[in-house]
């Protein structure tokens, strides 16, 4: 018996798949083109770019300048006691010196002044006595207890910084006497040096010395004569 029905939904199929194979192999065929309307560019090349170079600058540099190594000049001062033996004329000593202080004279007629009597070193029965000696019995170690006093003060006040102009290499001798008065004070400071700063210097000194103990002759007071060489030396 024939049946429509199936042979119809049969060819539907069939239909259906013939269109969708045509629409399928016209699909990729169709190529749908757009004309740009955009803007045209055109390609420049890039040009190379020009640098100029500033010259370069030229710094000096500084050398370093090397200082000179200043070599200190060392200075040495040695003091030596001298003692004028007894009954010997004083030493004459230059022009640089300190006034004494001149002894009050009365010139009434009634009065009499006497002046102490001035005796050297070694002549007097008991010389003076530098602070710091007192405990010493003889007149030997008083002496040489003051001559080391002295010496050690001289070094201690002596200002050897004022004196780099003098000639290196040689000893500069000063020869300076002084006086003990009957009240112990330091008088008629006299110096002779081949300098008059070395004279200035060594009577400033001399004259700084403390009041001592006078000398004494018997049971009076006197002058004592006193002299100390300072040899200052002056080294590379």
């Amino acid at each position: 018996k024939w049946n429509s029905r199936f042979f119809f939904q049969v060819g539907l199929i069939v239909s259906m798949l013939a269109v969708f194979l045509v629409m399928e192999s016209t699909f990729g065929l169709t190529v749908h083109r757009e004309t740009a309307t955009g803007p045209v560019f055109e390609w420049k090349e890039a040009e190379n770019p020009i640098y100029e170079l500033e010259k370069a600058k030229v710094i000096p540099v500084k050398q370093k300048v090397k200082k000179k190594s200043i070599v200190k000049r060392e200075k040495v001062l040695s003091v030596l006691p001298t003692i004028t033996k007894n009954n010997e004329p004083e030493t004459k000593v230059g022009s640089s010196e300190v006034k004494p202080d001149e002894p009050f004279v009365n010139t009434t007629p009634t009065t009499v002044v006497k002046v102490p009597p001035t005796i050297n070193l070694l002549g007097v029965e008991f010389a003076p006595v530098f602070p710091g000696c007192e405990a010493l019995s003889t007149n030997k170690e008083k002496i040489d207890c003051m001559s080391s006093k002295i010496n050690s003060f001289i070094r201690k006040k002596f200002n050897t910084e004022d004196f780099d102009g003098l000639e290196a290499g040689i000893k500069h001798r000063i020869h300076v006497q002084f006086k003990i008065d009957n009240t112990g004070e330091v008088v008629d400071v006299k110096a002779r040096a081949s300098h008059p700063a070395l004279e200035k210097e060594a009577m400033r000194v001399i004259s700084k010395l403390p009041r001592m103990k006078p000398g004494k002759q018997g049971n009076t007071n006197v002058n004592v004569n006193y002299g100390v060489p300072i040899i200052f030396n002056l080294d590379y």
